[in-house]
Protein backbone atom coordinates (compact mmCIF):
# COMPACT_ATOMS: atom_id res chain seq x y z
CA UNK A 1 0.00 0.00 0.00
CA UNK A 2 2.77 2.42 0.95
CA UNK A 3 5.27 1.28 -1.67
CA UNK A 4 7.78 0.25 1.01
CA UNK A 5 8.20 -3.40 0.03
CA UNK A 6 11.99 -3.32 0.21
CA UNK A 7 12.00 -1.77 3.68
CA UNK A 8 9.37 -4.27 4.86
CA UNK A 9 11.50 -7.14 3.60
CA UNK A 10 14.52 -5.80 5.47
CA UNK A 11 12.50 -5.44 8.66
CA UNK A 12 11.27 -9.02 8.39
CA UNK A 13 14.81 -10.20 7.69
CA UNK A 14 15.97 -8.43 10.86
CA UNK A 15 13.06 -9.86 12.88
CA UNK A 16 13.54 -13.43 11.64
CA UNK A 17 17.28 -13.14 12.17
CA UNK A 18 16.77 -12.19 15.81
CA UNK A 19 14.55 -15.21 16.38
CA UNK A 20 17.03 -17.51 14.65
CA UNK A 21 19.96 -16.21 16.71
CA UNK A 22 17.93 -16.68 19.90
CA UNK A 23 17.08 -20.28 19.00
CA UNK A 24 20.73 -21.01 18.21
CA UNK A 25 21.92 -19.49 21.47
CA UNK A 26 19.27 -21.38 23.44
CA UNK A 27 20.70 -24.62 22.06
CA UNK A 28 23.47 -24.08 24.62
CA UNK A 29 20.91 -24.67 27.39
CA UNK A 30 20.53 -28.34 28.30
CA UNK A 31 17.38 -29.88 26.86
CA UNK A 32 16.42 -31.11 30.34
CA UNK A 33 16.38 -27.56 31.73
CA UNK A 34 13.09 -25.67 31.79
CA UNK A 35 12.56 -22.97 34.38
CA UNK A 36 9.07 -22.21 35.66
CA UNK A 37 7.55 -18.76 35.17
CA UNK A 38 4.44 -16.89 36.26
CA UNK A 39 3.21 -13.83 34.34
CA UNK A 40 0.60 -11.74 36.17
CA UNK A 41 -1.32 -9.10 34.24
CA UNK A 42 -1.26 -5.73 35.98
CA UNK A 43 -4.02 -3.42 34.74
CA UNK A 44 -3.95 -0.97 37.65
CA UNK A 45 -1.60 -0.07 40.47
CA UNK A 46 -2.05 -2.61 43.24
CA UNK A 47 -0.77 -3.63 46.65
CA UNK A 48 -0.36 -7.31 45.74
CA UNK A 49 0.99 -9.50 42.97
CA UNK A 50 -1.46 -9.41 40.02
CA UNK A 51 -2.83 -12.95 39.71
CA UNK A 52 -4.85 -12.60 36.51
CA UNK A 53 -3.01 -14.48 33.78
CA UNK A 54 -3.22 -16.67 30.68
CA UNK A 55 -2.87 -20.42 30.52
CA UNK A 56 -2.42 -22.85 27.61
CA UNK A 57 -3.52 -20.37 24.94
CA UNK A 58 -1.40 -17.47 26.19
CA UNK A 59 -0.16 -15.22 23.42
CA UNK A 60 3.28 -15.36 25.01
CA UNK A 61 3.48 -19.17 24.74
CA UNK A 62 5.82 -18.98 21.72
CA UNK A 63 8.22 -16.70 23.60
CA UNK A 64 8.27 -19.09 26.54
CA UNK A 65 8.80 -22.15 24.35
CA UNK A 66 11.79 -20.60 22.60
CA UNK A 67 13.21 -19.41 25.93
CA UNK A 68 12.63 -22.81 27.59
CA UNK A 69 10.28 -21.42 30.23
CA UNK A 70 7.26 -23.29 31.58
CA UNK A 71 4.08 -21.34 32.26
CA UNK A 72 2.74 -22.52 35.64
CA UNK A 73 -0.75 -21.38 34.63
CA UNK A 74 -0.93 -23.81 31.70
CA UNK A 75 -2.09 -26.67 33.93
CA UNK A 76 -4.87 -24.59 35.48
CA UNK A 77 -6.20 -22.36 32.70
CA UNK A 78 -7.11 -22.83 29.04
CA UNK A 79 -7.47 -19.12 28.29
CA UNK A 80 -7.28 -16.42 30.97
CA UNK A 81 -8.37 -16.17 34.58
CA UNK A 82 -7.20 -15.86 38.17
CA UNK A 83 -4.72 -18.07 39.96
CA UNK A 84 -4.76 -18.40 43.74
CA UNK A 85 -1.72 -16.85 45.38
CA UNK A 86 -1.32 -20.08 47.32
CA UNK A 87 -1.13 -22.06 44.07
CA UNK A 88 1.58 -19.75 42.79
CA UNK A 89 3.49 -20.20 46.03
CA UNK A 90 3.13 -23.98 45.82
CA UNK A 91 4.38 -24.07 42.22
CA UNK A 92 7.31 -21.87 43.24
CA UNK A 93 8.14 -20.33 39.83
CA UNK A 94 11.79 -19.51 39.17
CA UNK A 95 10.76 -16.19 37.59
CA UNK A 96 7.81 -13.92 38.36
CA UNK A 97 6.77 -11.36 35.76
CA UNK A 98 4.37 -8.49 36.36
CA UNK A 99 3.02 -7.52 32.94
CA UNK A 100 2.31 -3.79 32.85
CA UNK A 101 -0.80 -3.40 30.69
CA UNK A 102 -1.54 0.24 31.48
CA UNK A 103 1.81 2.04 31.89
CA UNK A 104 1.36 1.86 35.65
CA UNK A 105 5.04 1.36 36.47
CA UNK A 106 7.00 1.45 33.21
CA UNK A 107 6.59 2.54 29.58
CA UNK A 108 7.67 5.06 26.98
CA UNK A 109 7.01 8.13 29.13
CA UNK A 110 8.58 6.80 32.35
CA UNK A 111 11.98 8.05 33.47
CA UNK A 112 11.76 7.11 37.16
CA UNK A 113 11.78 3.62 38.67
CA UNK A 114 10.19 4.64 41.98
CA UNK A 115 6.78 3.10 41.26
CA UNK A 116 8.38 -0.02 39.79
CA UNK A 117 10.62 -0.40 42.84
CA UNK A 118 7.59 -0.12 45.10
CA UNK A 119 5.75 -2.83 43.15
CA UNK A 120 8.74 -5.18 43.22
CA UNK A 121 9.08 -4.59 46.98
CA UNK A 122 5.40 -5.49 47.49
CA UNK A 123 5.90 -8.87 45.81
CA UNK A 124 9.23 -9.55 47.48
CA UNK A 125 7.71 -8.76 50.88
CA UNK A 126 4.53 -10.82 50.54
CA UNK A 127 4.59 -13.40 53.38
CA UNK A 128 2.79 -15.96 51.19
CA UNK A 129 5.59 -15.83 48.61
CA UNK A 130 8.65 -15.96 50.85
CA UNK A 131 9.58 -19.54 49.93
CA UNK A 132 9.02 -19.04 46.19
CA UNK A 133 12.17 -19.55 44.13
CA UNK A 134 11.76 -16.25 42.25
CA UNK A 135 11.49 -14.29 45.49
CA UNK A 136 14.41 -16.08 47.15
CA UNK A 137 16.65 -15.41 44.12
CA UNK A 138 15.35 -11.89 43.46
CA UNK A 139 14.02 -12.74 40.00
CA UNK A 140 10.85 -10.65 40.09
CA UNK A 141 10.46 -8.30 37.12
CA UNK A 142 8.06 -5.85 35.52
CA UNK A 143 7.69 -6.10 31.74
CA UNK A 144 5.73 -3.81 29.45
CA UNK A 145 2.89 -5.79 27.86
CA UNK A 146 3.95 -4.83 24.33
CA UNK A 147 7.02 -7.05 24.72
CA UNK A 148 4.89 -10.11 25.44
CA UNK A 149 2.58 -10.45 22.48
CA UNK A 150 3.19 -7.93 19.71
CA UNK A 151 5.70 -7.64 16.87
CA UNK A 152 8.14 -6.69 19.62
CA UNK A 153 7.72 -10.06 21.29
CA UNK A 154 11.10 -11.07 19.88
CA UNK A 155 12.65 -8.35 22.03
CA UNK A 156 10.66 -9.55 25.03
CA UNK A 157 12.04 -13.03 24.42
CA UNK A 158 15.59 -11.69 24.69
CA UNK A 159 14.81 -9.97 27.98
CA UNK A 160 13.33 -13.16 29.42
CA UNK A 161 16.18 -15.34 28.16
CA UNK A 162 18.70 -12.87 29.56
CA UNK A 163 17.32 -13.07 33.11
CA UNK A 164 16.58 -16.80 32.89
CA UNK A 165 19.98 -17.85 31.58
CA UNK A 166 22.39 -14.94 32.23
CA UNK A 167 25.50 -17.05 31.69
CA UNK A 168 24.33 -18.07 28.20
CA UNK A 169 23.47 -14.48 27.24
CA UNK A 170 26.34 -12.77 29.05
CA UNK A 171 27.39 -10.88 25.91
CA UNK A 172 23.85 -9.85 24.91
CA UNK A 173 22.18 -6.60 26.02
CA UNK A 174 18.46 -6.68 25.12
CA UNK A 175 18.32 -2.89 25.50
CA UNK A 176 20.60 -2.57 22.49
CA UNK A 177 18.26 -4.72 20.39
CA UNK A 178 15.32 -2.63 21.56
CA UNK A 179 17.19 0.60 20.78
CA UNK A 180 17.99 -0.71 17.30
CA UNK A 181 14.29 -1.42 16.73
CA UNK A 182 13.30 2.08 17.78
CA UNK A 183 15.95 4.00 15.89
CA UNK A 184 16.34 1.88 12.77
CA UNK A 185 12.77 0.75 12.15
CA UNK A 186 10.53 3.21 13.99
CA UNK A 187 12.76 6.20 13.31
CA UNK A 188 12.25 7.66 16.80
CA UNK A 189 14.64 8.03 19.76
CA UNK A 190 14.79 5.14 22.17
CA UNK A 191 13.48 6.14 25.59
CA UNK A 192 11.44 4.93 28.52
CA UNK A 193 11.62 1.92 30.82
CA UNK A 194 10.41 -1.36 29.31
CA UNK A 195 11.84 -4.10 31.53
CA UNK A 196 12.77 -3.67 35.18
CA UNK A 197 14.99 -4.35 36.97
CA UNK A 198 17.86 -5.13 34.61
CA UNK A 199 20.46 -7.07 36.66
CA UNK A 200 23.07 -6.72 33.91
CA UNK A 201 23.04 -2.96 34.61
CA UNK A 202 23.24 -3.43 38.38
CA UNK A 203 19.54 -2.67 38.94
CA UNK A 204 17.50 -4.41 41.59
Amino acid sequence: IFGKEERAEKLLEWWNGKWEFLRERMSNVASTVKLKIFIGMGFTQTDRLPTHTWGKLAKWSYILNVSKLENIAAEKLETHGELDLEYIAEESPDIIIIGDWSDNWIGYTKNSTELADNMIAIVMGDPVLQDVSAVRSGRVFIVHYILLGSFRSVIGAYYLAKVAYPEVFEDINPDQIHKEYFETWLGVPYRGIWFYPRPWLGEG
